[in-house]
């Protein structure tokens, strides 16, 4: 992008809709963040970013985010500046949904384990209450 290459030449050929899809796109903007192409479409139209993203990318020359267009969409990108004669941003993305249910499933795993923990500890110690009862009532 830097040497003057085309945007729409840059980018994978099979278009992903990312409210749905799994799979990664890219999305190439403007200095101004104005979408030049994009592999990636957000119901049907190219994804737009936050003015704060472009802000902070063109300061630091790259920029890692957890986007999240709508409720139940989470998408982690990484949104890097380029330069040249028509500078601009190159956005790397792919859809979080599979990491968040791994996220719940370890979660749910956690507490299960907790609560059986919990249950086996009461036990033992309900069964050492009732042996050291026992004991003291034979002697």
């Amino acid at each position: 992008m830097a040497t003057g290459g085309m945007p729409e030449l840059m980018l994978p050929i099979a278009q992903v809709e990312i409210s749905t899809s799994l799979a990664p796109f890219v999305v190439i903007y403007s200095d101004a963040g104005e979408p030049l192409a994009s592999s990636g479409l957000y119901h049907g139209a190219v994804p737009l970013l936050p003015s704060g993203v472009f802000d902070y990318t063109r300061q630091n020359g790259e920029e890692r985010v957890s986007w999240q267009p709508e409720i139940g969409i989470r998408i982690a990108a990484v949104v890097v500046a380029y330069g040249g004669d028509q500078p601009g941003f190159v956005l790397a993305g792919r859809s979080l949904r599979e990491v968040e249910k791994r996220e719940s499933q370890v979660k749910q795993m956690t507490g299960t384990a907790w609560l059986v923990t919990l249950a086996v500890s009461l036990m033992v110690v309900a069964g050492c209450e009732l042996i050291l009862t026992d004991r003291k009532h034979t002697d």
